[in-house]
């Protein structure tokens, strides 16, 4: 019998960032009532929903989770509250916040899902929205805040079939 044995090699200099830590079990539970005021669209519910993804990292910094919420809060305030708010300031904010949540994990789908957005709203980069929301879907086909977000960006693009297959 042949046995393959992969080994990864580090050049010199190279820093390798530790494996994302799991949540906690505060730290889930926390996620999921984020995502549920997230879900009001409500300037209420988002901002409840930021101070609830911010308890997230402030209980589990490793994990990449709590870092993509407050992206995505804070996208949905830019763009819920455009007129009554400079949406520059929230796009600076989760550009950071989904800098730190790829660091933790680049695997992770939530953080592409956040980029993406970022991509489409604040650099008006459809193609680069467009790779980030695939390479999501790919990692996790059952992240439906993907879904919904690709569906609505190629639905404002015009991609009737495609924005209908993605939001259903």
């Amino acid at each position: 019998a042949l046995a393959l044995v992969f080994v990864a090699v580090v050049p010199p200099g190279l820093a390798v960032a530790p494996a994302a830590a799991p949540p906690s079990a505060r730290g889930a539970e926390l996620y999921r009532l984020g995502r549920y005021y997230w879900n009001l669209r409500t300037p209420a519910g988002l901002a409840k929903s930021a101070q609830l993804f911010a308890a997230v990292v402030a209980s589990d910094p490793r994990n990449p989770l709590g870092y993509a919420g407050q992206a995505d809060a804070d996208l949905m305030t830019a763009d819920y509250q455009r007129g009554h708010v400079k949406p520059a300031p929230f796009f600076a904010r989760a550009r950071a916040e989904i800098g730190t949540a790829l660091a933790l994990d680049r695997d992770s789908a939530a953080a592409h899902t956040s980029l993406a957005m970022l991509r489409f709203a604040a650099d008006h980069d459809p193609r680069g929205s467009e790779a980030e929301f695939r390479r999501a879907i790919a990692l996790d086909p059952a992240y439906a805040v993907a879904h919904h977000w690709y569906g609505t960006t190629l639905l404002q693009r015009g991609r009737l079939s495609d924005a209908s297959r993605e939001l259903h």
